[in-house]
């Protein structure tokens, strides 16, 4: 064991005997024979013990670990927090609290002693127990192929990693070298308490299913082997495809560009979503398999423009060219759209003008009127207009909607819109809308860029001035 293990630490580049490994001891006999044979090895290692404050004895086993790091001459860390409060506090099971703060703990510990990686001694069976508890919740594939030898976990550490050197040993090997080597493991009463999740898998389901197959438990670690490479190409592909769909990461929210998105494989639809959700709630764990299928309904069959509660105080939304996943309180971006900064902007023509965010809005009056029906008739562009002059009843100015904005739109005279039916019906997202600016004289609405142009402005044969409008974004034209 001592040999596969110093192989390995080698194998993943932990080759240099002058390298500070942190390791996780308990003082249980899978913890202490990872600490002394790290030890025989000749690593630099420091002792990291954290007492969970959940039974009477912790205390005691502290003292036993403070004395088994001082038999091996290596320096001790030692922790403690409340882990049935911070469960309550945070709605936690207690496993889940108790490895958080555990991972919180032993990374502080790795950073303020600038070590190489954290190692724990999680092993084979605990490997096992770990693929079921994921294959009883109903996990995918992420989850099946249970924990890795080597990790990073961004939300303890982007550069210090998690090492398992004991997850291809068997327990009755880590036990056999306790013997041997006349180690004294603490024996921890909370592991054979069934309240607990993982401890009624152990004590109670496993056993049972030896009784269908004797060699249940290394029937599933080969499974979790055999999922963890079809994971890991999966996880090439998904990738690959993360970097195709993703329109931007910002503060809070990411954005996928939605016909990319639909364009993929339901599988790496799946994969795609559980990266955002990771990649916004680092510390998520076992997203379960109806929030993710909610998140493809939303994008098959979107409901324009709403929010969809998703996971962890996250929503989904589906537009037009986007799909969202993002915090309920993020500010989202709409500097793809023209939005005015100011709820009123006077205008003077001819003139150009700033709206903010990159958007500018060019005015200007042509007298030679035939020429400009001409190019006015073969106009396709939604950000341009041409508007008789003498039907503006006041000066123009842009600004934003109020409550009860009308507009008569173009070839419906007499008939006038809703400008939220405009909106909907031009697919302009909520979030755009307040702020969408207007050309407007008096009460009267003459154009929203992108959408329509009142029926009330447009020009005529009678038309002998014309304004023509241009709204566009980039370097402001001189």
């Amino acid at each position: 064991m001592k040999a596969e293990i110093g192989s390995f630490l080698r194998d993943i580049g932990l080759s240099s005997k002058e390298d500070l490994l942190v390791i996780g001891v308990s003082g249980g006999a899978d913890s202490l024979v990872l600490a002394h044979i790290l030890h025989d090895l000749d690593y630099q290692i420091v002792i990291a013990h954290f007492n969970h404050q959940l039974r009477k004895e912790a205390e005691r086993d502290a003292v036993k670990t403070r004395n088994f790091a001082a038999k091996l001459e290596v320096d001790i860390e030692l922790g403690k927090k409340d882990v049935q409060a911070y469960s309550k506090s945070h709605s936690l099971s207690i496993e889940e609290a108790a490895r958080e703060l555990r991972y919180q703990f032993l990374f502080s510990a790795a950073q303020k002693r600038n070590a190489k990686a954290v190692l724990v001694a999680h092993h084979a069976d605990d490997q096992v127990e770990t693929v079921l508890m994921h294959l009883l919740r109903g996990a995918g594939l992420a989850g099946l192929k249970g924990m890795r030898s080597y990790s990073i976990l961004p939300q303890y550490s982007e550069t210090i990693p998690l090492v398992r050197p004991l997850l291809f040993t068997w327990r009755n090997e880590i036990l056999k070298y306790c013997n041997e080597k006349e180690l004294e493991p603490i024996e921890d009463s909370s592991n054979y308490d069934t309240s607990f999740f993982r401890n009624r898998l152990r004590l109670e389901l496993i056993p049972s299913l030896k009784s269908y197959n004797p060699k249940i438990s290394a029937a599933i670690f080969r499974m979790a082997q055999s999922l963890a490479g079809d994971h890991e190409v999966l996880e090439i592909i998904t990738q690959k495809a993360w970097n195709d769909c993703l329109q931007e990461h910002g503060e809070g929210y990411i954005v996928f560009s939605h016909i990319a998105f639909k364009d993929q494989p339901i599988g790496i639809q799946r994969g795609l979503l559980r990266q955002a959700i990771y990649a916004l709630r680092p510390k998520a764990r076992d997203i379960d398999f109806n929030s993710i299928e909610k998140g493809l309904a939303v994008s098959s069959n979107p409901v324009h423009s709403t929010r969809i509660d998703l996971i962890s105080d996250l929503f989904i939304m589906a537009e037009e060219d986007n799909l969202w996943i993002a915090n309920w309180d993020a500010e989202l971006p709409t500097s793809e759209w023209p939005q005015i900064r100011e709820n009123n902007m006077e205008v003077v023509i001819p003139g150009k003008f700033d709206l903010g965010s990159g958007w500018f809005i060019e005015i200007a009056k042509i007298l030679d009127v035939e020429a400009e029906k001409v190019i006015a008739m073969d106009n396709d562009d939604p950000y341009r207009v041409w508007i008789d002059a003498d039907l503006l009843r006041d000066q123009i100015k842009i600004r934003t909607r109020k409550p009860g904005d009308r507009i008569e739109p173009l070839g419906m005279k007499g008939h006038s819109t809703k400008l939220a039916d405009i909106f909907i019906n031009a697919k302009i997202p909520r979030r755009a809308r307040s702020a969408w600016p207007l050309i407007c004289s008096a009460d009267t609405i003459h154009w929203i860029p992108g959408c329509k142009q009142s029926h009330q402005s447009r020009i005529t044969n009678q038309t002998r001035v014309i304004l023509t409008m241009k709204l566009y974004k980039g370097i402001m034209k001189t």
